[in-house]
């Protein structure tokens, strides 16, 4: 199998898995039991939070709230009763499971910025809708589909400018030990680390600025009190410490790899025969995450293609894995200003530490046959 859909969830690292064993036999007492055992895993469990933390923060000002997954995160962070008033600003180009989380807040107005024709963030529109009211700026680093990178600087300058009182809740999950995060520079109030999307097989965690302790009030009494999340299982905190570590340790030999995949296969694109049109690449490659390749193949349904892909035996995507069964085109498409047809033909190839040169020779060669067999 040739799999190049890493940004969906990347393969664990043997090293992960083999913590697992080591974890499971030895940090298996409950956490919040009374006696010392248990003590001596809470301890262990500050410890890998005030690591992943300093990962993160480069000044170390960075709390860490274990969670399940992303999406269980997004959900407490918005859970907060700062967030269930005034105005929050997003874009149509969200995970659904920021966009669901957002929905579900009862006395809200959301206001979606618009998007420029490449992806990223039209800061003049974005300057009209921040005002004294606005509670939150809640958008992504790197879009999921297309692997756009947004300018979070320039965010944050409006935001101080605008909006001072509003939190800047950041959606990380495809840009954590992949594209620098300016954590200190964009003052960023909340960001996420997903472990699938690292080589650790599950895990997940916030990371926040909580000068005040009223997050980490609020995240206590959620586990404590209301038991809407779950305790952190020692576990999958060490193994996405350990992929989180390493792919930090690597980060720029990791990304000088991927961004040599990514030229390799923009080249191949622009040399796929097609009866009518050309293949062309969503971003530009100085805007985009080198991990990410989204394109179009006019003419052709992707959700076809893929399944052609997929029967030779290589995996790649049309989009988020979690709207992949969807009837409708990708909303961030469509937010960019792409008609449907047009949406309809976007395909998303991703890369990891294990993708090869030989990988993306073997997909333009199996997406030649699969559109001459369309």
């Amino acid at each position: 199998m040739i799999y190049l859909d890493n940004a969906a969830a990347t393969p664990p690292s043997k090293e992960v898995v083999e913590l697992f064993t080591d974890i499971s036999y030895n940090l298996y007492p409950n956490q919040e039991s009374i006696h010392s055992a248990g003590y001596n895993v809470r301890k262990r469990l500050d410890k890998f939070s005030h690591n992943l933390a300093s990962l993160i923060c480069s000044n170390n000002k960075g709390s860490v709230c274990w969670v399940n997954s992303g999406t269980e995160g997004l959900n407490s962070v918005l859970s907060h009763s700062n967030f269930n008033k005034g105005n929050i600003i997003t874009t149509n180009a969200e995970h659904a499971a920021l966009t669901e989380a957002i929905k579900c807040l009862d006395n809200v107005s959301i206001r979606n910025v618009n998007l420029k024709s490449d992806g990223a963030i039209d800061l003049e529109h974005l300057e009209t809708l921040l005002d004294d009211n606005t509670v939150a700026v809640a958008i992504h680093h790197v879009q999921s589909e297309t692997g756009v990178i947004q300018d979070l600087i320039s965010v944050r300058s409006l935001m101080n400018k605008y909006s001072t009182k509003a939190a800047f809740i950041v959606d990380s999950v495809q840009s954590i030990a992949k594209v620098y995060l300016p954590w200190e520079e964009a003052k960023i109030d909340f960001c996420f680390v997903a472990g699938h999307k690292i080589g650790s097989p599950y895990g997940a965690a916030i990371v926040y600025r909580d000068k005040n302790k009223i997050y980490s009030s609020h995240f206590k009494n959620l586990r404590s009190t209301r038991h809407l999340l779950s305790r952190p299982e020692p576990v999958s905190v060490a193994m996405l410490n350990l992929a989180l570590e390493t792919g930090m340790a690597e980060f720029e030999d990791n990304r000088r790899k991927a961004l040599n995949l990514n030229k390799q296969l923009r080249e191949g694109l622009n040399s796929i025969v097609l009866p009518k049109g050309a293949i062309s690449a969503t971003v530009d490659i100085d805007k985009a995450s080198p991990y990410i390749v989204h394109f179009t193949v006019p003419g052709f349904q992707s959700a076809v293609l893929l399944r052609f892909l997929s029967a030779a035996g290589v995996m790649v995507s049309s989009g988020s894995a979690c709207e992949a069964e969807t009837k409708n085109p990708s909303r961030a498409l469509i937010a960019m200003g792409f008609d449907r047809a047009k949406a309809f033909s976007a395909i998303r190839v991703s890369f990891w530490k294990q993708t090869t040169k030989e990988d993306i020779s073997a997909l333009l060669e199996a997406l030649q046959i699969s559109i001459n067999d369309y």
